[in-house]
C-alpha cells in the first residue's frame, strides 16, 4: 500500500519486528507444487515467482540470503510419485528438475548415504527474515508503532476503523489489513473464524558451528548451509501443544532426520551448540490462508441461510461485509511463499482491481468460504 502512495501505520505489540514465528534466523523460500488440488498450485507458482523477484530486489549480501538451490529428497515413496508427475509437467520445467542420487551429492557438496532420487530448484533460497521485513518497512509512507497492541476495532457510522490500544490510545484509518496470525480471533469482528485456524508449534534447532553443504535439504525437514558459523535444522510440526518452551526431544526429532542421511555432517555437530527457537504459526482447516475482506457473520448467515437446504441454491443478495476490513492469515510454514502475493492481492481489493490471481484462486482464498461451507454442511 505503501508503495501505492497510502500512508501506512504498521502496529506492532512487541518492541521490534519479526519476534513471533516469522523470526526464524534462517528461513528458505520453498514451494509446495504437490497434490492435486489446482489453488494450491496456481497459489505456490505464483508466490514462488513473486516472492523471488522481491527477495532479490531487497536483499543483497551473503549475510541477509543466498539463491543457493534447494533439493527435496524423495524420502517415500508417495514422494517419488508425486515427483515423478510434477517433473513432468511443462510449466514448471523452468522452476525444478529432476536429480539422481548422484548429481543430489555434487549438488549438496556432501556424501548422501541413500541412493533417493529428488527434485532440484536451482532458485530455491534461504533468507534472512528479519533483514527481509525490516527493509519492506523502511520506505516512504509508512509509520511503525512498537509496543502498541491494538485490543480491539470498532466501525464508525462514518465506516472509518477505530482502533484502541491497550492503553486505551485511538486512531482512526479507512482501511484495516489484519495480520497477527491466531491473535485475530481476539477481534469481535473476526472470532467467528476461530473454529477454521488451527495453531501448529514449531521449534528449531540452530547449530553454531559451520557445515560444508552448498545448497539447502529437504527431507521430512530441512537443513541449510551455514552462515557466519551458524546453520538450521527444523522444523517440528506439534498440533497438541503451543507453549514456547525448548524441547530436548523436539531438537532429536529435528536431528534424527538427517542423521541416516547425511552422517558426516550430523556426527560432527557438537551437542552443547544446539540452540533452540519455538514459534507457533497458523493454518487453517483446508491449508490455504485466509485473504480477502471479511463478512458479518450473524448476517451471512441469516442471509444466506437458504443454502443450509440447497447448497446450490443462487445468491442474489449483496453479502454484508466488513467494510474497509481485510486479513492476511494462516499461511502456516510457507508464509514467505504466500504471505507478500496475498499481501499484493489485498491491495488490490483496496483498490478495486482484480487480475493478478484468477478467480478461482480468490473463491479459494476468501475468507468467507468457511462461513458459506458451514452453512451447506447443515443442508
Amino acid at each position: 500500500m505503501a508503495q501505492r502512495g497510502y500512508n501506512v501505520t504498521l502496529f506492532e505489540k512487541n518492541s521490534a519486528l519479526a519476534l513471533e514465528a516469522s523470526g526464524n534466523p534462517q528461513a528458505i523460500l520453498y514451494a509446495n507444487f504437490f497434490g492435486n488440488c489446482p489453488n494450491n498450485l496456481e497459489l505456490s507458482y505464483l508466490g514462488y515467482n513473486y516472492s523471488q523477484t522481491l527477495i532479490k530486489q531487497l536483499l543483497t549480501t551473503a549475510h541477509e540470503f543466498a539463491a543457493c538451490g534447494i533439493i527435496q529428497l524423495a524420502y517415500k515413496d508417495s514422494i517419488t510419485k508425486q515427483q515423478q508427475q510434477l517433473s513432468s509437467q511443462v510449466a514448471f520445467k523452468h522452476i525444478l528438475s529432476p536429480v539422481t542420487a548422484t548429481e543430489i551429492n555434487t549438488l549438496c557438496n556432501t556424501k548422501l548415504v541413500n541412493n533417493n532420487s529428488g527434485i532440484y530448484f536451482p532458485s530455491g533460497m534461504w533468507l534472512s527474515p528479519t533483514a527481509l521485513i525490516n527493509k519492506l518497512v523502511a520506505q516512504a509512507h509508512i509509520q511503525i508503532k512498537y509496543n502498541t497492541h491494538i485490543k480491539s476495532l470498532q466501525q464508525r457510522e462514518n465506516l472509518s476503523w477505530q482502533l484502541i490500544d491497550a492503553n486505551n490510545n485511538h486512531y482512526q484509518f479507512s482501511n484495516v489489513v489484519v495480520c497477527n496470525a491466531y491473535y485475530a480471533t481476539q477481534f469481535a469482528q473476526l472470532s467467528p473464524l476461530t473454529p477454521y485456524l488451527r495453531k501448529i508449534r514449531g521449534q528449531l534447532s540452530i547449530i553454531h558451528q559451520a557445515n560444508n553443504l552448498a545448497c539447502v535439504l529437504c527431507n521430512n525437514g530441512y537443513i541449510t548451509p551455514s552462515v557466519d558459523n551458524r546453520f538450521i535444522i527444523g522444523a517440528s510440526f506439534k498440533f497438541d501443544h503451543h507453549d514456547c518452551s525448548i524441547s530436548e526431544t523436539e531438537h532429536e526429532e529435528n536431528l534424527a532426520n538427517f542423521t541416516p542421511i547425511i552422517p558426516d555432517i550430523m556426527q560432527g555437530i557438537n551437542r552443547n551448540k544446539i540452540e533452540g527457537r519455538v514459534g507457533i504459526r497458523t493454518t487453517s482447516n483446508d491449508y490455504l490462508p485466509l485473504v480477502g475482506s471479511i463478512a458479518k457473520y450473524t448476517q451471512f448467515c441469516q442471509i444466506y441461510k437458504n443454502l443450509a437446504k440447497d447448497a446450490n441454491y443462487w445468491l442474489e443478495e449483496e453479502c454484508p461485509y466488513w467494510r474497509g476490513l481485510f486479513v492476511n492469515l494462516a499461511h502456516g510454514a510457507k508464509g514467505f511463499l504466500t504471505a507478500p502475493l496475498s499481501a499484493e492481492i489485498i491491495a488490490e481489493y483496496i483498490e478495486n482491481k482484480n487480475g493478478l490471481v484468477s478467480e478461482r484462486l480468490s473463491r479459494a482464498l476468501h475468507p468467507n468460504r468457511f462461513y458459506r461451507r458451514e452453512l451447506i454442511k447443515h443442508s
